[in-house]
């Protein structure tokens, strides 16, 4: 059965990993119908399935480029990934923030992903870095 899947990625700058933390978090909050998260909020999204998010922190930018193969399916975007972050200034970022979205026979997981055009969040501790689409049997 064919899948097909995106990966949208984000670096970015946060003191420490509980920043990071906090930031793609969900929030329910009291009288308010909706959760809240503010990387949602950044990107212009009003949910996205949480399951399919991946945040990597390091202490420098210099071990950024190392944790990439600790996002899932990184085998099949790495090399496009590595070139899109090569052309851009990493060295003051210290996280890396995967979305995934997934379909297949059975349904679609994060489905506004395919069509997904990012807000370019005027944000200094936030940097879209490019989406990557593929596909496994």
């Amino acid at each position: 059965m064919k899948q097909e899947f995106i990966t949208l990625i984000w670096i970015g700058v946060f003191e420490n990993q509980a920043q990071l933390t906090d930031y793609v978090g969900w929030k329910y909050l009291e009288n308010v119908p909706d959760p809240k998260c503010r990387f949602a909020d950044d990107i212009g999204l009003k949910y996205f399935d949480n399951d399919f998010l991946e945040t990597v922190f390091v202490e420098t930018s210099s071990k950024l480029i190392e944790q990439i193969d600790n996002i899932s399916f990184a085998e099949n975007f790495k090399a496009k990934l590595l070139a899109t972050i090569n052309d851009i200034n990493y060295s003051d970022k210290n996280f890396i923030i995967s979305l995934s979205g997934q379909k297949d026979a059975y349904g679609c997981i994060n489905e506004m992903l395919f069509d997904f055009i990012p807000i370019l969040p005027n944000k200094k501790y936030l940097q879209f870095v490019g989406f990557y689409k593929y596909e496994q049997t």
